[in-house]
């Protein structure tokens, strides 16, 4: 698709193509629109089982450790184990999880990367498709992070106080 012809600014009427501004549409429609994932995999007893449900934001804390870049992101495995554990720790408790047994709520001293690869595991013994588990947690993946707060948002909320109640 050539652009070359194409105004330089949103205001133009013209959607803005520059990475950043590219990012933040994204993680705006992501936060607008939590995506809905179907996990399909086996019961215990070998019966195909789907499961479908909408993300909800990780837990805070979860949030910042799913981001964390350690210099390992060269690594497939520890990037697989991230990208599952936002699929885990963004799944609504309220819906079942696909395989038994649930995992164990992640603890904030674990490594992330090492819980999500458990997960993945996990999911994948249970009959998962690998090729649809790497759609699904990069989704998850995606979707964790468009709902962390950026350094620009933490920065807006510095300073900021409730006005006093009653006063």
């Amino acid at each position: 698709m050539d652009t070359t012809d194409a105004p330089a600014t949103e205001a133009e009427g013209v959607e803005e193509t520059e990475p950043r501004a590219v990012e933040q549409r994204l993680r705006a429609d992501l936060k607008r629109n939590p995506p809905t994932v179907t996990l399909r995999c086996r019961e215990r007893n070998g019966a195909p089982i789907e499961i479908t449900a909408t993300l909800q934001p990780p837990p805070f804390s979860a949030s910042f450790a799913l981001g964390i870049d350690d210099g390992e992101t060269d690594n497939k495995a520890l990037a697989l184990g991230r990208m599952a554990a936002a699929l885990y720790l963004c799944w609504p408790s309220n819906i079942k999880w696909p395989c038994r047994p649930r995992p164990r709520p992640w603890r904030p001293r674990e490594r992330i990367e090492e819980y999500g690869l458990n997960i993945l595991d996990a999911l994948v013994e249970a009959g998962a498709p690998p090729a649809e588990l790497f759609e699904l947690t990069l989704l998850a993946y995606r979707y964790a992070q468009a709902t962390t707060m950026t350094e620009e948002e933490v920065a807006a909320a510095e300073g900021f106080t409730a006005a006093p109640e009653g006063g």
